[in-house]
């Protein structure tokens, strides 16, 4: 009994250490949002995922799991090539056509998704090492927020 009750409790304290590090990953991203941008947000209303709007419109929301983020911008369509995003930012690029398991174990990823003639959506999934205030990144994040469709 007493094995099982020391399993249990390392179980739970390694997803408790797991979920604070995505509370600072996004509590990180929030500050620098709030920094360094003219946007409305956060907005928790959502129940899986927090947003940030300019004017009325979505520009980024973020996804939050276990142990990591996942940043979702809507930008001008063809702003962003996704391999060259890739090699800037120093991360891979998501292959959806990848095995579950080969997705979960990429460490940092970005996919640009095309969703018609106006506007792309960059999807960049982001862990514990990621640099948030690393030069690529804050240029990256300048881009996409002048790349919103307004």
């Amino acid at each position: 009994m007493r094995r099982i009750v020391e399993i249990v409790v390392v179980v739970a304290s390694s997803f408790a250490q797991r979920h604070c590090e995505s509370k600072r990953l996004l509590s990180a991203t929030d500050d620098l949002i709030k920094e360094k941008f003219e946007v409305n947000g956060p907005h928790w209303g959502q129940k899986s995922y927090v947003s940030y709007k300019i004017g009325n419109y979505l520009w980024l929301w973020i996804n939050t799991q276990a142990n990591m983020l996942r940043l979702n911008f809507a930008i001008k369509s063809k702003t962003f090539d996704e391999q060259d995003l890739a090699q800037r930012l120093g991360v891979a690029q998501f292959n959806s056509m990848q095995s579950l398991s080969e997705k979960m174990s990429l460490r940092n990823s970005v996919f640009v998704e095309e969703s018609g003639e106006s506007r792309d959506y960059i999807r960049l999934r982001i862990k514990d090492e990621f640099d948030m205030q690393s030069k690529p990144f804050l240029e990256f994040l300048n881009q996409a927020y002048n790349a919103f469709p307004r």
